[in-house]
């Protein structure tokens, strides 16, 4: 702690922890879009591990599924922190509605229910975000395309503070599925999901690929909506593989940062996951290593959020390869092995790289 205030809210803080209760404290600085703050968070934590984030840099806690969630409010209220708060309508719940023979709601029952999940909590300001539930609809059915531009009007004309609205897209969508549901949300979060049994677990220039996808489904239908990074833990490493995650978790996240990601949301917190009780800690610290860089030591989020790109920057490959090549949903990609960024902020200037190959590569960087 820095100053008497931080000390004071220390204090308060473990007061109310011992004490087994909590007062309304002044709200978090809200998340970007809407404020300064760099979203980054964990699904589905336990208080403890939520509790643990938020002292390694995360800035806010979920989302949550299931359709209780005043206790994870509590916690964002306990712990002044954001929670991404899931929206699910009362006519959704315990529906199958992937199944062929659904039968969705009409839009009169959609807005009523969307409305009265949304009023419920719509004055709590530890909301930072709205991320809709059921998630990865799908752009090729109608009435799942009309589901979604309903909830989420819905939900902008019951929300008194403009929050943004996201919905979890699916890994393999590309930039044309995207641009389908990207005009009705304000965040676009496909998973960039590359797992530990992925056969491109060591060709994660996947994850530029993956990024890449966003960025042409916002400049093609809704230039406002901001590039989020979804990733991914939820399993235990390959024997003899545990070494990499922390490597891992860096060049995902960075990977993102660098391709313009504004905020970063990773699946799963949730720590008793059968297959995965030997690689969760270090997952869980490889990806708040990054927390720590962005919101505390190095403080590099306001480069990234606000930072611009500096021209004329090149580089020359002198070792290790130059290209990688990715195929992926029937196309063949050629990459860099090196993808960098040049950004500046306050005259200051921060160069930032990530290698993608399973070797090292060194560069000479000119400009």
């Amino acid at each position: 702690m820095t100053n008497k205030a931080d000390r004071k809210k220390l204090l308060v803080l473990i007061i109310g922890v011992i004490a087994g209760f909590f007062w309304p404290v002044t709200a978090a600085e809200s998340p970007y879009p809407n404020g300064d703050t760099f979203w980054f968070s964990f699904y589905s934590t336990s208080e403890a591990d939520s509790v643990y984030a938020l002292a390694g840099g995360a800035t806010g806690i979920g989302p949550y599924y299931g359709t209780d969630q005043s206790g994870v409010l509590a916690w964002a209220d306990l712990y002044n922190t954001h929670i991404s708060y899931k929206v699910r309508p009362a006519c959704m719940n315990g529906a199958d509605w992937q199944d062929a023979g659904f039968v969705w709601p009409n839009d009169a029952t959609i807005i009523a229910d969307t409305a009265a999940a949304v009023s419920a909590v719509a004055t709590n300001t530890s909301i930072g975000l709205w991320d809709l539930n059921p998630e990865e609809l799908r752009y090729w059915k109608p009435a799942e395309l009309r589901y979604l531009e309903l909830v989420t009007a819905t939900v902008r004309a019951n929300d008194p503070y403009g929050r943004p609205v996201m919905m979890y897209e699916p890994n393999a969508r590309n930039a044309d599925g995207l641009s389908q549901t990207v005009p009705y949300q304000d965040i676009c979060g496909k998973g960039t999901y590359i797992s530990t049994t992925s056969a491109y677990r060591h060709n994660r220039i996947w994850a530029r690929w993956s990024m890449e996808q966003e960025l042409e489904a916002i400049a093609a239908a809704n230039t406002s909506a901001v590039p989020w990074i979804v990733l991914w833990m939820a399993a235990d490493a390959e024997e003899g593989e545990e070494h990499l995650i922390r490597d891992w978790c860096r060049h995902d996240a960075y990977m993102g940062l660098i391709m313009g990601g504004k905020g970063i949301s990773i699946w799963s917190g949730y720590r008793n996951r059968a297959g995965f009780s030997d690689d969760f800690q270090a997952y869980f610290d490889g990806y708040l290593s990054v927390a720590a860089d962005l919101n505390l030591n190095r403080n590099l989020a306001p480069v990234f959020l606000y930072g611009t790109d500096v021209s004329g920057v090149t580089h020359t490959v002198t070792a290790g390869p130059n290209e990688l090549e990715l195929i992926y949903g029937g196309a063949t990609n050629h990459y860099p092995s090196v993808t960098y960024t040049m950004r500046e902020l306050h005259g200051q200037q921060y160069l930032f790289m990530v290698n993608s190959a399973t070797q090292a590569v060194t560069l000479t960087f000119n400009g």
